[in-house]
């Protein structure tokens, strides 16, 4: 091979990478996140905007086709607002799963996280259902239900439903449980 060749091939695999680069949005670490960072990144991004009472951030995560099918965002919103005290202190992941469809070439990732948020003042169970991606039916990409509630709550209802059981478009608010 001469160098002129292997100048040639060097050449098109700093473009293929070039391409990859911003394909990802020019975020390069995005490429290499495993599945239990990305959830536990979503899970932030959460957690940060109801400390922050910032509805239009939490809105900001959810999926095109959640907030379609959904009538009662606010009433979800402001629940959790109003029952979530304290700032952050600890974040465990206790459970997710996934599942991943694929269909003529195209793929759809969907993700069932479950964590405990301690706070200065009291410990949650948070799940959240994601399509953390979705070439299929992209309007579905993004938070699809949310579900937050003390831990004792989670811990003293017979029968507990976490939200992936029957799953509901929105954030969770006690009126889901008429």
């Amino acid at each position: 091979m001469g160098v002129t060749a292997m100048k040639r091939n060097i050449l098109c695999i700093l473009l293929l990478f070039g391409i990859v680069v911003c394909m990802t949005g020019c975020n390069i670490n995005n490429i290499f996140k495993t599945e239990e960072e990305k959830n536990d990144e979503k899970c932030q991004q959460i957690i940060m905007a109801i400390e922050n009472h910032d509805a239009d951030a939490l809105k900001g995560l959810f999926s095109e086709t959640a907030l379609h099918e959904t009538s009662d965002f606010s009433e979800g919103c402001d629940y959790l607002f109003s029952e979530y005290h304290g700032t952050v202190e600890s974040i465990k992941r206790t459970r997710y799963s996934s599942n991943t469809h694929y269909e003529s070439g195209k793929h759809a990732r969907e993700i069932d996280c479950e964590y405990e948020i301690t706070t200065s003042e009291e410990t949650y169970f948070l799940y959240f259902n994601d399509w953390e991606s979705n070439t299929i039916d992209p309007e579905k990409e993004g938070l699809y239900s949310v579900k937050m509630v003390t831990l004792e709550i989670k811990d003293n209802t017979e029968n507990f439903d976490p939200g992936s059981r029957n799953k509901r478009a929105g954030i969770y608010y006690p009126a889901w449980d008429e």
